[in-house]
């Protein structure tokens, strides 16, 4: 943030890269995940000054910090930010960006480990409808969902309708990444 800083690019490019190294440190197995959530927190109060507060950079920081409270097992905090970051892509991306997709997919999973299986499977549904339109019905991320589905439907009792989707799951699974990929073996 220095070389930005003394290089004068601006508050902007600082809230950016400090949104990546943050990225990064969630990512690393070592890191404390409430440094990542620190600058995920300060690359947002630059980006609300900065920018309108109804702005993708604000989404998407938005979207970070909901992952790192789903990883602690904030759910309630996730999901209080994750559906503040739908609002505003609903709003400047419109119904069906790809972006939405992810955040939808965020919530459906959240709203699962809180054990809200209605509303996850609307958003699952929902990511589902958008991702198969964006990335084909054969990708890897509509596998991951429909094997969320299925688990959904297995806990419930459904077992005929789980073990329909873990199929296709499995299927999409195997065309996606090949049929020796190791995220096979939970499907």
């Amino acid at each position: 943030l220095a070389i930005i800083n003394s290089a004068g690019l601006g508050d902007l490019s600082a809230a950016a890269t400090n949104n990546c190294m943050a990225v990064l440190l969630f990512h690393d197995e070592y890191a404390e995940t409430k440094d990542a959530l620190n600058m995920f927190k300060e690359s947002l109060k630059i980006f609300r000054s900065q920018l309108c507060s109804q702005s993708i950079e604000v989404a998407t920081v938005l979207n970070n910090i909901g992952r790192v409270h789903y990883l602690e097992g904030n759910y309630d905090c996730a999901l209080a930010v994750y559906k503040e970051a739908l609002l505003i892509r609903r709003k400047v991306l419109g119904e069906k960006s790809i972006d939405l997709a992810a955040t939808m997919c965020n919530t459906g999973q959240t709203l699962h480990q809180r054990g809200d299986l209605d509303e996850a499977m609307v958003y699952y549904s929902e990511f589902l409808k958008l991702a198969e339109f964006h990335l084909g019905s054969n990708h890897r991320d509509v596998a991951i969902i429909l094997k969320c589905m299925a688990e959904i439907h297995h806990g419930r009792g459904q077992l005929d309708k789980a073990r329909s989707m873990y199929e296709e799951a499995l299927r999409t699974g195997r065309i996606a990444l090949g049929n020796h990929h190791p995220e096979l073996a939970s499907t």
